[in-house]
């Protein structure tokens, strides 16, 4: 679940942040789905929560070993650049590249 604009607020981007984890997390407990949010690395990241960010990172990776920040870049459908860079930052900051 991306942002597709910056919000006004900054707490409406943190709250949204908490949200995309809550149904991430909710949504990866129901049976016979998985669940891997390219994102949650990132929001980890954010909540300064490394290790949970960490781990996500290499569940990605594990995953799609092809995966890569230049990929995100084009794939993430963010308006505002600041947004897309501070987001990129987040996956970096979790160990992808």
């Amino acid at each position: 679940m991306a942002t597709l604009s910056k919000p006004e607020d900054p707490k409406q981007e943190y709250f949204s942040d908490g949200l995309t984890e809550v149904l991430t997390s909710d949504l990866s407990k129901l049976s016979g789905l998985f669940v891997i949010s390219r994102n949650l690395a990132a929001i980890y990241s954010r909540l300064g929560r490394q290790e949970e960010a960490r781990a996500e990172a290499a569940e990605i990776l594990r995953i799609s070993p092809n995966y890569s920040l230049e990929w995100a870049k084009q794939a993430l459908p963010f308006k505002d650049p600041a947004v897309l860079e501070r987001h990129l930052e987040a996956q970096r900051e979790a160990g992808l590249k």
